[in-house]
């Protein structure tokens, strides 16, 4: 059913000649790290810290059981399942490794799913834009041609499962001063990070070619663990030592010092990564990437804040 649903949207596309292609390539990109961490470091850095600390955790974790699942389910793309499976071409490099669950989708839900239920909860109209946000970037991966029915909707499940988690978890943790995470997550981190190297992966060809590097979903692995990791230090740096306050300057300032902050940003994205890969092997750059950025947004540039 899932097939058949993909080749109903595939001929979709093809009766309308394309015509739609464009419109959710944009959707998808609701569901990407650069949107996403642009968005959640404006909130961090000059409306409410409190409400971008919850986005961050619901990103980073749920990018981290994303993983774990991903490596332990291995589930081909859906153009490898069936040959019929013709995906639009410019999604493709978006969607790399296994298909299940669906990255973009928890991402979403994480973050603008987030919004709805933390923020917007009583503005009923801001919350029912924020979860279409959600419906539409679960929908472009189907109609894309990237992901199956049952990726999407597992992500959904699995989103909502940690909203719910990671809001009550804050406030255990607010409640008294010690309280953090960090020994657990370090230790979860450990865990993956040994689970990801030395379990097996299938190793399957077409045309010589392997389908899935597992050395990718590693990587991938690192990635998830250096970002719940560098989100953990960051927030208890933060909680003891910092103490950013986003919401003082005018609304002058707090632009200047959201604009400054993206320069940052940005290089950490598009630059470092590159940079890194000359030095270090591809698990620990992978790694290092991973943990650089919440690290950036929590703890690095609000402490160059106060300097400059």
């Amino acid at each position: 059913m899932d097939i058949d649903y993909l080749l109903s949207l595939q001929s979709l596309r093809s009766i309308t000649h394309q015509v739609f292609n464009s419109l959710f390539l944009f959707t998808t990109t609701f569901g990407e790290d650069f949107i996403i961490m642009s968005l959640i470091s404006g909130i961090y850095w000059c409306v409410r810290k409190q409400s971008a600390l919850y986005l961050l955790f619901n990103f980073h974790l749920g990018n981290f059981i994303n993983q774990a699942i991903k490596i332990t389910v291995c589930a081909y793309r859906p153009w490898i399942r069936d040959n019929r499976i013709t995906p639009v071409d410019s999604a493709r490099p978006g969607a790399s490794g296994y298909s299940f669950p669906s990255g973009h989708t928890a991402k979403a839900m994480a973050v603008w799913g987030g919004l709805a239920v933390y923020d917007f909860k009583r503005n009923k109209p801001i919350a029912s834009f924020l979860l279409l946000i959600i419906l539409v970037v679960g929908f472009s991966r189907n109609y894309l041609g990237v992901h199956t029915p049952q990726d999407v909707i597992v992500s959904l499940i699995l989103g909502g499962f940690i909203l719910y988690s990671t809001y009550y978890l804050l406030i255990w943790a607010d409640k008294k001063r010690g309280r953090d995470w960090i020994t657990a997550i370090t230790l979860a981190s450990i865990l993956l990070v040994f689970y990801a190297k030395n379990k097996s992966y299938p190793l399957d060809y077409i045309d010589g070619q392997l389908l899935v590097n597992p050395q990718q979903m590693i990587n991938g692995c690192f990635r998830g663990c250096g970002g719940i990791i560098g989100l953990a230090y960051g927030w208890v740096l933060d909680r003891k030592l910092i103490h950013y306050n986003e919401t003082r300057g005018t609304w002058q300032t707090k632009l200047y010092r959201y604009l400054l902050g993206m320069i940052g940003l940005t290089l950490l994205f598009k630059t470092f990564p590159s940079l890194i890969s000359f030095f270090i092997s591809p698990p620990k750059a992978a790694f290092i990437n991973g943990f650089i950025i919440p690290f950036y947004i929590t703890a690095i540039y609000p402490i160059l804040t106060r300097k400059l």
